[in-house]
């Protein structure tokens, strides 16, 4: 008998389901732990560099509304015994209609950015669990009230993540199958869905890695620091050495490799974060700390550099 029989699993594809009243925001919405207010809910999702931004009710329009209830979540450790039900569109149907026709999903991998940066990949080995479980992405979790434990918009259980206890919301994605943990399988927090060729992405990842003396040092170097906030928070709207995503005009590398001065580059980014132009303006929703901002501006710089 398969693991996830032993727990206490249900799935549901329902063509409505009431929205759940209760927090401080409306319907839609949820509250962002970095900027202490309500936001609207956005998935960006896509192929290769197309990417569409998908509000909870367009969503809810495009693919079928599914609640699936469980027993266990990696989130929660071993400890906890509460069922919890979530609301969202089924993994396997937005996949779906993302793969193009004939096409294994065997040749592609998942990227996925959250809003703390966390940028994990899921590969076949882990997508090819689709064919003997169940995966949501979730937009809500359902039976809850607001009070101790519950995030502020009434929408979840909170969950220790590794800096504190945090919402898992805007979108969390949950399986009914419960092996795994946050960084195989069940990211929370997140911002974007991206199916890529693994060949691409491999590709990608070459053009945009730093130079061999700035990886793998231990402590990290700033530079390979800043690679990771690249990759976590900047690449699917950003293009970098003719890789990344298309929302933002312009190749990153020519604008940092005419930054010469010193605190130029930290500049740019510090104010395209904190009073980004109208196209931008979900990056106000992603954390980034003093620390983080240097260290882009380190590899950013280094890029540049390579550029010239």
């Amino acid at each position: 008998m398969r693991r996830s029989m032993l727990f206490a699993v249900q799935v549901l594809i329902l063509s409505s389901l009431p929205v759940q009243a209760g927090g401080i925001c409306k319907s839609g919405e949820y509250f962002s732990d970095y900027n202490q207010r309500c936001e609207k809910s956005v998935l960006q999702i896509g192929a290769g560099d197309v990417i569409e931004s998908q509000t909870i009710d367009q969503l809810k329009s495009r693919w079928p509304v599914t609640r699936l209830t469980l027993s266990k979540s990696p989130a929660y450790g071993e400890a906890d015994k509460k069922i919890r039900s979530y609301e969202g569109v089924r993994l396997r149907d937005v996949l779906a209609s993302l793969l193009p026709a004939g096409e294994s999903i065997d040749n592609y991998v998942l990227a996925v950015t959250c809003l703390d940066g966390f940028d994990p990949v899921l590969k076949p080995a882990i997508l090819n669990k689709l064919k003997t479980s169940e995966a949501l992405i979730a937009y809500r979790q359902t039976g809850i009230s607001v009070g101790p434990g519950v995030s502020k918009d009434g929408l979840w259980d909170l969950v220790s993540a590794p800096w504190g206890i945090v919402s898992p919301g805007p979108f969390y994605l949950v399986w009914s199958d419960p092996s795994g943990t946050y960084w195989e399988g069940w990211p929370f927090q997140i911002k974007s869905l991206r199916l890529i060729p693994t060949k691409k992405y491999n590709e990608m990842l070459a053009k945009i890695e730093p130079d061999p003396e700035f990886m793998k040092k231990n402590p990290k170097s700033a530079v390979e620091s800043g690679y990771d906030q690249f990759r976590g928070k900047c690449i699917i709207c950003h293009t970098l050495n003719g890789f990344g995503g298309k929302k933002a005009r312009g190749d990153l590398m020519s604008i940092f490799k005419q930054l010469k001065q010193p605190g130029e580059a930290e500049a740019l980014i510090d104010a395209m974060i904190k009073n980004p132009p109208d196209g931008m303006k979900d990056i106000l929703d992603v954390k980034f700390s003093p620390a983080d901002i240097n260290h882009l501006a380190e590899y950013l710089r280094h890029m540049g550099q390579r550029a010239n």
